[in-house]
């Protein structure tokens, strides 16, 4: 499957898009499922250990495209709208499955994230050294701080995408954002102080 480049203009398939709601080109939607594929099943392991789930949710969201696609209309960012359906599929799945007990979707449908988002922090600080620090820092915020993070930092939407992927408001996106990277600085510094202070605390018992 293909791999959706990190920065790359959603202008790319805009066209497709409109060739498939158009004309139902069938050749412009098997574009955007290729160049999608690895983005959204890469986004779903944060929710869902199961893959045959993932996949399944993929398949589902690609074939309502084909019978609605007569009530679909012109769309900004293909990406994002794919990722909201994606999002309420699995969460759609989520609940049969507390059901029916079938698969193995994660308690809650909690975010548990294993991404890059801290590289992109540390780029920003220009401090590399402090990545372990940084890990242990993200995996003390909430599920839905995580989330958002992740949506910004990773999938690069913007404030207003954010806002509408998670049904909550610009301000509180913001906010969320602001509050998570004060207190991951706060308790990465809180951390290497405390190493620092380890360290010579272990060269007195030495010396």
């Amino acid at each position: 499957m293909g791999l959706y480049k990190k920065g790359s203009t959603q202008n790319t398939f805009n066209s497709e898009w409109d060739a498939f709601i158009t004309t139902g080109d069938m050749n412009a939607l098997a574009i955007i499922y290729e160049e999608h594929f690895d983005l959204l099943l890469n986004f779903g392991h944060k929710f869902c250990r199961d893959e045959s789930v993932l996949e399944d949710a993929i398949q589902n969201i690609f074939s309502k495209l084909i019978s609605g696609r007569e009530r679909l209309g012109k769309i900004n960012n293909v990406k994002h709208y794919l990722l909201i359906a994606y999002r309420n599929e699995l969460f759609t799945l989520f609940q049969k499955s507390k059901k029916t007990i079938v698969s193995e979707i994660i308690p809650d449908f909690h975010f548990k994230p294993e991404y890059s988002v801290e590289d992109e922090i540390i780029e920003k600080e220009g401090k590399a050294h402090i990545k372990k620090f940084l890990i242990k820092s993200l995996q003390k915020l909430t599920p839905n701080q995580q989330e958002v993070l992740y949506l910004k930092f990773d999938l690069e939407l913007s404030y207003e995408e954010i806002s509408e992927t998670l049904n909550i408001s610009v301000k509180s996106c913001r906010t969320s954002i602001y509050r998570s990277i004060k207190m991951i600085k706060a308790d990465v510094e809180s951390m290497m102080q405390k190493k620092i202070q380890l360290f010579f605390c272990i060269l007195r018992t030495i010396f």
